[in-house]
């Protein structure tokens, strides 16, 4: 009786419990642990993480065209703005310190010459000649005068005076050259007197565009550029002004094509102090004379 009585008691018991209990439905299967991951894939992810991110692309066609402008024109650019950094310590007779102040206040003039000779090169590539001859200037001359603004405040009044009377001597000499080479070239073709050269020469000077240089410097005396023509013609006789009519006279507009230097050499400035603090090397021939005089450990035998 009592054993009827405890099952009875177990199975209500059971059945209260049943509601608190989680049975699995008879379709879910219990999750599979998460699988580790395998070595390559580790490989793979730290790799991706590690790779330097792909160089952007130029936003618009500008940027793509001063980043091609740099890489073909770049060293040029910066080798004469050192030659012209040498002028300057040599005409304003710089210290070390000086010099080294100069060439960091002149970068905004490096940086405005690219800029104006990038926007001529650009439209020179996209067919927008200037037929001012803008395009054409004397990079140098064009430089030097951004350095002049620029260093201002940097060069004493006696430097940036020094430097002044240089770069207009070099310029002097430059136009002078180029008149008399025009002038020879004329003469080849026309048999001038000395007082036709004499008066064309005057015309020349007093008419002079900053093209000539360019055209003379890249082409020599292969092709003329535009020339006043009103002023010279009545210069010339009959004969002269015949054949001068015949010849092919053009603005050639070549535009910018840097600086015609192949391999760049680039060289530092080097100071007396730099120079005395390295030791002296010895030259080949006292290396043979000190090896010469050195005592011989040989032994002669009686």
């Amino acid at each position: 009786m009592n054993c009827l009585r405890a099952g009875v008691l177990f199975a209500v018991a059971a059945l209260a419990l049943l509601p608190f209990l989680e049975v699995p439905a008879a379709d879910e299967k219990p999750a599979a642990p998460a699988k580790a991951a395998r070595p390559a894939q580790k490989k793979a992810a730290a790799a991706a993480k590690e790779a330097p991110p792909a160089p952007k692309k130029p936003d618009d066609q500008d940027d793509a065209f001063a980043q091609q402008f740099e890489q073909q024109f770049g060293k040029q650019f910066q080798y004469l703005y050192r030659t012209e950094l040498h002028l300057l310590r040599v005409v304003c007779k710089l210290t070390k310190a000086q010099y080294q102040k100069v060439a960091a206040d002149g970068e905004p003039a490096l940086k405005a010459t690219k800029q104006k000779f990038l926007g001529y090169w650009r439209d020179q590539q996209q067919g927008k000649w200037d037929r001012s001859g803008k395009g054409q200037a004397d990079l140098r001359e064009t430089l030097s005068a951004e350095l002049e603004k620029a260093l201002q405040k940097t060069l004493t009044p006696e430097q940036a005076a020094a430097y002044k009377k240089e770069r207009d001597l070099r310029t002097a000499a430059q136009r002078r050259a180029v008149v008399r080479t025009l002038i020879a070239m004329m003469d080849r073709q026309l048999i001038l007197t000395a007082e036709q050269r004499d008066k064309i020469h005057e015309v020349l000077d007093k008419n002079w565009n900053d093209s000539w240089y360019t055209y003379v410097v890249r082409f020599g005396s292969n092709y003329y550029p535009e020339m006043p023509d009103a002023k010279i013609l009545p210069i010339l006789n009959e004969d002269q002004k015949t054949i001068w009519n015949g010849r092919q006279k053009i603005n050639f507009l070549f535009g910018f094509h840097g600086l015609g230097i192949g391999n760049v050499l680039e060289f530092e400035e080097t100071w007396d102090d730099d120079v005395l603090a390295k030791p002296a090397q010895p030259t080949p021939e006292k290396k043979a004379v000190k090896k010469s005089k050195q005592p011989s450990n040989k032994v002669e035998k009686k």
